[in-house]
């Protein structure tokens, strides 16, 4: 799992830089040479942006990025501090899972119609939607492990 959730927010660091050469690169033609780079809208915001938001997802996850209230949490005694973490746990695994699922469905409709864009050249648009349901999958995997070890009461490593 880790090596997975590595290799994710790769893509998705990488997805980061390809957008700022690609942004620029547009700037640049647009301003000096006076053409346009054909679908750059399209390709930052149906590759680039999904790759950037949801593939490192269960990286973050796993390093304990995300915001929490755990000030609040902190003032409980344990056994109800344990509770109220594996009821987050559970909630958010399914909230993922369930986000993974439509994502799912939703790429699966747009691959099936092979959809794409046309303009001045055609460009796929269906390889974008998989980045949600692989990225909610992935971090739901890492919530769903989190939730196993927080049942058999060992300490979760946020690293």
């Amino acid at each position: 799992l880790q090596k997975i959730d590595a290799l994710l927010a790769t893509i998705g660091a990488a997805a980061a830089a390809l957008m700022m050469v690609h942004v620029v690169a547009e700037i640049v033609c647009r301003n000096i040479l006076g053409i346009t780079l054909p679908a750059t809208l399209e390709i930052v915001s149906l590759y680039y942006m999904p790759a950037l938001i949801f593939l490192p997802l269960a990286r973050v996850e796993r390093s304990g990025g995300h915001i929490d209230v755990s000030f609040v949490q902190e003032r409980f005694p344990p056994f109800p501090r344990k509770l109220t973490e594996v009821f987050c746990y559970l909630v958010c695994g399914v909230i993922y899972a369930a986000m993974g699922w439509v994502g799912l469905q939703e790429a699966m409709a747009k691959f099936a119609i092979r959809e794409f864009l046309m303009g001045e050249v055609a460009v796929p648009l269906w390889p974008g939607r998989f980045m949600v349901p692989v990225g909610c999958f992935a971090i739901a995997a890492v919530v769903t492990v989190r939730l196993a070890l927080a049942f058999r009461g060992r300490e979760i490593d946020a690293r």
